[in-house]
C-alpha cells in the first residue's frame, strides 16, 4: 500500500549510483556520520527509494564483501520503501515513448534494474504534491538506453548528484569541514 506525505514536501528519491558514490565524496571517516544524517531524513519522510536499490546494491555487495552503502539501505529499507510498489506510475514511465527507454533492452539476466522503480516513485510523490529531486550519478546515454537525468527530464522531474545533494541539505561538508578547507586568507598590516 502506497503511503503519501502532504502536499508541498520536499522529498529526495536516492538511486542506487548515488548511495555508492558517497565512498568515493567523502573519505570514510565521515561515513558514519553522513549515513546518520540520511537515516535521519530517511524517519524524517524526506528520502525514499524503492526495493529495488537494495537489490543492486546488495547484487554489488556480493562481490565486495561488507559494503556500508548495502547495509545503510538494507537496515533503513522498511522505511524508505514505504511507498511499495506503485503500478500504476510503474506502467505510467514504461508507457512514456522516452523515459521507457530507461530501461536496457540487452540486459539479459540478473536483478532487476532499478531506474523504471525510481522514476515511478518520482512519478507518484509528484503527482501527489510534493517537491521532488532523483538523486543520480548517471549521465551518460547510449543509443541503446536512457540515461536516469534524461528520463527524469521527459517526466519534468528535477534531478542532481549526491556531491550536490549533500552539500545542498548541509550533510556534507558541514560548515566546520568548508572553514578549514578554505584556502588561507592574505594578512593586512596594520598601519603604522
Amino acid at each position: 500500500m502506497a503511503e503519501t506525505l502532504g502536499h508541498d514536501s520536499e522529498i529526495w528519491v536516492i538511486d542506487t549510483s548515488s548511495v555508492i558514490e558517497i565512498k568515493h565524496v567523502a573519505p570514510r571517516s565521515d561515513w558514519k556520520t553522513i549515513f546518520q544524517d540520511l537515516t535521519a531524513m530517511i524517519t524524517g519522510g524526506s528520502l525514499v527509494y524503492p526495493k529495488q536499490v537494495i537489490d543492486e546494491l546488495k547484487a554489488g555487495s556480493l562481490t565486495r564483501g561488507y559494503d556500508r552503502p548495502y547495509e545503510w539501505a538494507k537496515k533503513n529499507g522498511k522505511r524508505a520503501t514505504r511507498h511499495g510498489n506503485l503500478f500504476t506510475e510503474l506502467s505510467e514511465v514504461m508507457c512514456h515513448p522516452t523515459a521507457a527507454r530507461v530501461v536496457d533492452p540487452n540486459k539479459a539476466f540478473g536483478v532487476e534494474e532499478a531506474d523504471p522503480y525510481v522514476l515511478a516513485l518520482a512519478v507518484h510523490l509528484k503527482n501527489n504534491g510534493n517537491s521532488v529531486t532523483v538523486i543520480t550519478e548517471e549521465s551518460r546515454s547510449t543509443p541503446q538506453k536512457l540515461a536516469l537525468p534524461q528520463a527524469c527530464g521527459a517526466l519534468r522531474l528535477y534531478t542532481m548528484n549526491v556531491e550536490v545533494f549533500l552539500q545542498d541539505t548541509g550533510i556534507y561538508p558541514t560548515t566546520g569541514q568548508i572553514a578549514s578547507t578554505s584556502p588561507p586568507q592574505p594578512q593586512r598590516k596594520k598601519p603604522k
